[in-house]
């Protein structure tokens, strides 16, 4: 249909074994990671290209995962460590943008989430070690979304930035996940930037962080900085073509 169009990809991918991890193994066939991933969608243009919506569902598959074996687990492998862990990730992501007038930009987008653990090869229902079958994989909030509106008017560029993250599950900060497991609480972050051209390549520029002055934690156990203002000058030399 006019303004309409579909969109998907596969691919798939891996990791190599660290040299961490093989340093403190006895396998000498340890493998690469991998993963196999997936995402289909539709874009949609309405009102004269004025406004383009997008949805897409993806699907991420983990297996040959690394894991650290020992008590319950040792039986699953004759190694100390072996590819036998997986999980997966899947949802959808939404997003708008919106283009009333030459001089303002607003787009924003929210993804759903989903992620959980998976049995490890060879067994009935066990997951690595600290972790449990069907939980959520550890930093990956199941909301999140982002909105930025962006201004140009003869001399300035404006632009105000918001981010929201629902919670998520962290290891530990100090120990990792041999010290258990804690929900990072969400938050949401907005910030507000201005640019002035002054002449042809001297730009000043401010930038106000953390606008709401939120204590949050981005990474857990690491607070983030409070309200915080950043100003100053950009000289940009350039050829003229």
């Amino acid at each position: 249909a006019p303004g309409t169009r579909a969109h998907g990809s596969f691919g798939t991918g891996i990791r190599p074994p660290s040299g961490f991890e093989l340093a403190f193994t006895d396998n000498p066939a340890l493998q690469p990671e991998r993963t196999r991933s997936f995402d289909a969608g539709l874009e949609q243009k309405l009102f004269h290209n004025l406004l383009l919506l997008d949805g897409t569902y993806f699907y991420n598959r983990y297996y040959n995962l690394i894991v650290t074996l020992g008590g319950s687990l040792a039986t699953l492998s004759h190694y100390q460590s072996d590819n036998l862990a997986n999980s997966r990730a899947q949802g959808a992501e939404f997003s708008a943008s919106l283009r009333p007038a030459r001089w303002l930009f607003v787009r924003g987008s929210y993804t759903l989430l989903e992620t959980r653990i998976l049995s490890l090869d060879g067994s009935g229902n066990l997951a690595p070690r600290y972790f449990q079958v069907g939980q959520p994989l550890t930093r990956r909030p199941e909301n999140s979304g982002n909105l930025v509106a962006t201004f140009t008017r003869g001399r300035v560029a404006a632009d105000v930035t918001g981010y929201f993250r629902g919670r998520a599950l962290f290891e530990e900060p100090y120990a990792g996940a041999s010290n258990g497991l804690f929900w990072n609480p969400g938050y949401a972050n907005f910030g507000i930037n201005v640019n002035y051209t002054l002449a042809r390549g001297l730009t000043v520029y401010g930038n106000l962080r953390n606008a709401l002055n939120q204590h949050y934690e981005e990474v857990f156990g690491f607070p983030s900085p409070r309200l915080n203002f950043v100003a100053g000058v950009k000289w940009r030399i350039a050829r003229q073509q």
